[in-house]
């Protein structure tokens, strides 16, 4: 466990018994406490406490049309906190029994028990059982719903270790509870929930089951679109589609049903590029004294200094480049996906430790034939703040 030092406002916390309790009274008082989940660590408030709400946003510096997750111990504790009823209360039970606890967060009207700016004002909240054990004993010692987003700064690399909680969140008033990383069993998912709206406004949710309607895929995470499509057609909910979220107006303050929607998310404090071209670069000769070699967009007419560059590879893609960088690792050699998951956000906050790195460059894994390929992809993806080079060479200058 992680010492409390002198001058950090946090105070760490271990996963026995005892801290537990203290853990959960923090959070039946008022108190805010970071704790370890399967996907990433999560900075966790009485849901149910408008006050305790608020200081999750003050503290991360999110704002407040952003709407939090509500973790609860099964789909009971779920449905006390939510309206729903006919088809959309059997497609509620049916995800629940096949994926909680798990990493899959549903969206639906929020009960009046549930405060706005859970919400965000947006009259929908998504809720989650989550499998982590010390999670789950967290949530029996508080006995109350427990509103938690990432326990970060808002839009910064999520959390994967209680390390990188206090490198972000350690000046906060908050606890800590330390669930080692993914080498000890925590976030062994390595990103962050799926979301899923399971209500559809526009039919009648007293139809039977095979009606035509439209599930919303807000985020893409630890559940897979095709094992949830999959458990739908087993079900007969054969016409139930899962659709992909509109994009929203820029110039409306409209607030978000989900959180996770921002095209910056999960982002370096590096300037960060996602490699969706060409592998296995040619690199040519430094012809003469004074001349270096250069990462070059064709497109955007970027470039930059390889020696400024740090890669974050996947399957050896770019390895021939590795002599020229900065610092170079690959988030999985073999080329497996889940592996690149857990390991890529602590990866992206190791870039940032890198001494005179100026920019970040990420090998693209969304070719991959894998069903969690495009959520890996999706934080790769806001990881560059969506800047995404698909012609690229390296040149000599």
């Amino acid at each position: 466990m992680l010492a409390n030092k002198i001058g950090r406002r946090a105070i760490v916390l271990g996963v026995e018994k005892s801290d537990l309790c203290k853990a959960g009274s923090v959070l039946r008082d008022g108190g805010n406490v970071a704790f370890p989940t399967e996907t990433v660590y999560g900075l966790g408030a009485n849901a149910l406490d408008v006050n305790a709400v608020q200081e999750i946003f003050k503290k991360k510096g999110r704002p407040l049309t952003d709407p939090l997750i509500v973790h609860v111990l099964n789909g009971d504790a779920a449905l006390e906190l939510v309206k729903a009823r006919g088809s959309t209360k059997r497609i509620f039970k049916l995800l629940a029994d096949s994926f909680w606890p798990g990493p899959l967060t549903m969206v639906l009207e929020a009960s009046e028990k549930v405060p706005s700016v859970v919400c965000a004002d947006s009259g929908f909240v998504g809720v989650r059982c989550p499998a982590h054990p010390v999670a789950r004993d967290l949530l029996e010692e508080s006995r109350v719903p427990v509103a938690a987003p990432s326990a970060n700064r808002f839009g910064h690399v999520s959390p994967t270790s209680a390390s990188h909680v206090l490198d972000d969140l350690g000046d906060q008033d908050i606890v800590v509870v330390d669930g080692g990383d993914i080498t000890q069993g925590s976030c062994a998912v390595g990103i962050e929930s799926t979301v899923l709206k399971v209500v559809d406004s526009s039919i009648n949710c007293d139809e039977d089951a095979d009606s035509d309607r439209e599930l919303i895929l807000f985020r893409k995470g630890g559940v897979s679109e095709k094992a949830i499509r999959e458990v739908l057609d087993k079900a007969g909910f054969t016409r139930t589609k899962i659709v992909s979220p509109t994009k929203p107006d820029p110039e409306a303050e409209v607030p978000n049903e989900a959180p996770g929607q921002c095209v910056t998310h999960y982002a370096p404090d590096v300037d960060t590029w996602l490699l969706s071209g060409p592998t296995g670069l040619d690199i040519p000769a430094v012809d003469s004294v004074g001349k270096e070699l250069y990462f070059f967009d064709e497109t955007e007419g970027a470039c930059f200094n390889l020696k400024a560059c740090v890669l974050l590879d996947f399957g050896g893609s770019f390895k021939s480049l590795q002599p020229k960088l900065l610092a170079y690792r690959d988030l999985s050699d073999e080329g497996v996906v889940h592996l690149a998951a857990q390991r890529l956000f602590d990866a992206l906050r190791w870039t940032e430790s890198i001494d005179n790195a100026k920019h970040v460059l990420i090998s693209d894994v969304s070719s991959m034939d894998n069903e969690h390929a495009p959520a890996v992809a999706d934080r790769m993806f806001r990881a560059a703040s969506g800047k995404v080079s698909k012609s690229y060479k390296v040149i000599c200058k």
